[in-house]
């Protein structure tokens, strides 16, 4: 007679799982050493805004070859400054071929409530504006 199953989980779960994160490590590990994309960059960060306290990740972005796009990742912390400024400069190679923009939310306090914010990308100089409340 087999030895119950304790965790009462179904036979071979937890190899099942197991394998299925081992799957998913090494598609991401094949999509983050992609040619067609490029590795993270993290900006250098101005007007007072500035990386967040751990655990968040700070932003970050990169770019897809295949699909001309960017990529955000990560969060900045703007309690030390104000709306409509300029956050950072995405480099040269990478600027966009027309102005793009998105709705993200802001935190502007570390324990602050969100709030709607509109990221503008100019073509220009790859400015990278954050505004809020959302315009």
């Amino acid at each position: 007679m087999a030895a119950p199953n304790q965790n009462n989980h179904p036979p071979g779960l937890v190899e099942y799982l197991v394998h299925g994160n081992k799957s998913a490590d090494k598609r991401l590990h094949a999509q983050e050493s992609s040619r067609d994309v490029t590795a993270w960059i993290t900006p250098t960060l101005i007007n007072s805004f500035a990386a967040p306290p751990a655990p968040m990740t700070p932003v970050a972005y990169r770019f897809h070859m295949k699909t001309s796009s960017l990529e955000f990742r990560g969060h900045i912390d703007a309690s030390s400054t104000q709306s409509n400024r300029i956050a950072f400069h995405i480099v040269e190679p990478f600027w966009p071929s027309h102005d793009l923009s998105y709705i993200t939310d802001v935190q502007t306090a570390i324990s602050g409530t969100f709030n709607s914010c509109r990221v503008r990308i100019s073509s220009v100089d790859g400015a990278v504006t954050l505004t809020w409340p959302a315009t």
